[in-house]
């Protein structure tokens, strides 16, 4: 690991990566959250064009989300094996951070909040050419999740 020898100095991970990070380094590091209290979100991304050439695609990419995300809700132990598998960590340390969790395949008002304050600071400190925050709804393809189920596209526009 690059960290471990020295490659890199610092390093931003989530769990359960970060508690291997951990275990391999001196017990002269410092560690502390880089999300504090505050949700961290994943999206799916495209282009534009491909997802409306491919409106088909997203909805059976969304519907198996949903599947997951079910599958983790309903079965948090097995889904928790199979992530220890493929991931290849101990399950004392999943089940460590498992409840911090929220599996949740959605498109909410928080999320497009977050993005449009993180492009006022990136505005605000000029680390971006641009002047304005754009409406991040112009770039947002919603229609393969309202197929899905509507109830869990809940968005201003």
């Amino acid at each position: 690991m690059a960290l471990a020898n020295g490659t890199v100095d610092a390093l931003v991970a989530t769990p359960p990566y970060s508690t291997q990070a951990e275990s391999l380094l001196p017990n002269d590091t410092v560690t502390w959250s880089a999300q504090s209290t505050q949700f961290s979100y994943l999206e799916a991304i495209c282009t534009t064009s491909w997802a409306a050439a491919n409106p088909d695609l997203v909805v059976r990419f969304l519907k198996a989300l949903v599947e997951a995300q079910n599958f983790n809700i309903n079965h948090p132990d097995q889904a928790m094996a199979l992530i220890e598998k493929q991931l290849n960590v101990t399950s004392s340390s999943l089940a460590s951070i498992w409840g911090g969790f929220q599996f949740s395949v959605t498109l909410t008002q928080p999320l497009i909040l977050l993005m449009q304050n993180e492009a006022q600071w990136l505005i605000s400190n000029n680390l971006t050419t641009a002047t304005q925050v754009p409406n991040f709804i112009n770039y947002i393809y919603v229609n393969g999740l309202e197929t899905v189920n509507p109830n869990y596209v809940n968005v201003i526009g």
